[in-house]
């Protein structure tokens, strides 16, 4: 059988340089002719299966080409996956010692409200004998007044 492309031109030496501007459809038949026992009919199917085979050959290549283009694109995508799990991971560890210190600080705040109770409770103490102070001082001053009052009322009387 002769080697041909599907334009027609196909090998001339094997063909007896016979073979130049005659169709694929039209080097079959005559191959098929000249054959012991050949039918015209196998052409035609045969035809059909080398087309379909060109066909899903055409179809794996076309699926071939778009998986490497899909890998060159999938590449760049998984490296911005990886740096992103790890720049969460990073914001996880600083989230964590964020907790670690926010409790260190509640501890703190916690100790430091004690103390400000306790102090809070010493100036209610102060507050309440300064105020005591005040009032004792005040009658003590009335009682000061009215003294000095009368002394002043009876050395007036006298002159």
């Amino acid at each position: 059988m002769t080697t041909m492309s599907l334009t027609g031109t196909g090998d001339a030496k094997s063909a007896g340089g016979q073979c130049f501007g005659k169709g694929v459809l039209e080097m079959e038949r005559e191959n098929e002719s000249s054959r012991p026992g050949g039918n015209a009919g196998d052409v035609g199917w045969r035809l059909t299966a080398s087309m379909i085979g060109a066909g899903v050959s055409f179809i794996l290549s076309m699926f071939m080409f778009i998986n490497g283009n899909m890998n060159e694109k999938v590449a760049p995508t998984a490296q911005a996956i990886d740096a992103g799990n790890a720049r969460m991971a990073r914001m996880e560890a600083t989230s964590e010692r964020t907790v670690k210190d926010l409790a260190q600080l509640r501890g703190t705040v916690e100790g430091l409200t004690h103390r400000v109770d306790g102090i809070d409770k010493r100036l209610d103490k102060i507050d309440h004998r300064l105020d005591r102070m005040d009032t004792h001082i005040r009658n003590e001053f009335e009682r000061v007044h009215d003294k000095l009052d009368r002394v002043l009322e009876s050395q007036s009387r006298r002159r």
